[in-house]
């Protein structure tokens, strides 16, 4: 079951969600880009829990201004707003460096800023029931092509323009959840500040839990490797069993004493 509004957030709720990740310093005020319209589509229409939550994102200029546009960060570093039947939804897919290079969008043109995204990869889908997904106008630099003053690449950044996607709200029916992502859910709301959790690939060969003790400016301070199964390495510690599979930490002794009463809580 799907149902997709047209309307988005109200101006002031937009301009929070856009400045909590992505304004830079200074009390500049945000403006909405006039003419340039965000549209979010559903690709999987009956998602269920493990299954995929796929969405895409498409960007359309219908004014009269050529824009200089950089959209490297769009479809990672929690660019969505995903709200469940337990409130927001937790991002678990850790940070991401990124590289690119300003184009141009003309008057008339739609250009594809993600072909497709997994919302259930990214962000925390662990129950049942309706669910609804935006884009905020995170990880877009946006700038009208005749404001910049070379290097026009230094100006996107500075700019106050800003778009935000329709609502796309979708129905998540039940399913397993694999064990990692049921480890995750069950994790997330027990650690303790400031401690997040990210599920994600670090060079490794299959995805895995890391916990990440970070300061304000997200420097990492602890990093804490939780994994399933056979002991990782000869100085991890059994911190309890999930699903019948030993539950292993490796991290610094530091990491350690400071998760491990919380992990030892919540898997027992």
């Amino acid at each position: 079951m799907i149902r997709e509004h047209r309307r988005v957030v109200n101006h002031a709720a937009a301009l929070l969600l856009f400045a909590g990740c992505w304004a830079p310093p200074g009390s500049r005020e945000f403006v909405p880009a006039p003419g340039l319209e965000a549209r979010l589509t559903l690709l999987d229409t009956s998602p269920k829990l493990s299954g995929r939550f796929r969405v895409r994102l498409e960007l359309s200029n219908r004014g009269s201004t050529t824009y200089r546009y950089d959209s490297q960060q769009v479809d990672v570093n929690d660019s969505l707003v995903v709200r469940g039947p337990a409130g927001p939804a937790t991002y678990i897919y850790g940070s991401y460096q990124t590289l690119g290079n300003p184009k141009d969008l003309k008057p008339g043109e739609t250009v594809l800023l993600f072909d497709e995204l997994d919302v259930a990869r990214q962000y925390s889908v662990a129950r049942e029931g309706r669910y609804t997904v935006q884009w905020a106008g995170r990880g877009l630099s946006l700038a009208r092509k005749d404001a910049l003053v070379p290097p026009e690449e230094q100006m996107l950044w500075t700019s106050p323009l800003y778009v935000v996607s329709n609502i796309v709200d979708v129905v998540v029916a039940p399913g397993e959840l694999s064990d990692l992502d049921a480890l995750a859910a069950l994790l997330v709301p027990v650690l303790p500040r400031p401690w997040e959790l990210t599920c994600a690939e670090y060079g490794t060969p299959e995805r895995h839990v890391l916990l990440t003790r970070t300061a304000a400016l997200k420097v990492d301070l602890l990093r804490a490797d939780v994994r399933l199964g056979e002991r990782p390495a000869p100085s991890a510690e059994l911190v309890g069993e999930f699903r019948g599979k030993k539950v292993w930490l490796v991290s610094p002794p530091a990491a350690v004493d400071e998760i491990k009463p919380a992990l030892r809580k919540a898997l027992h």
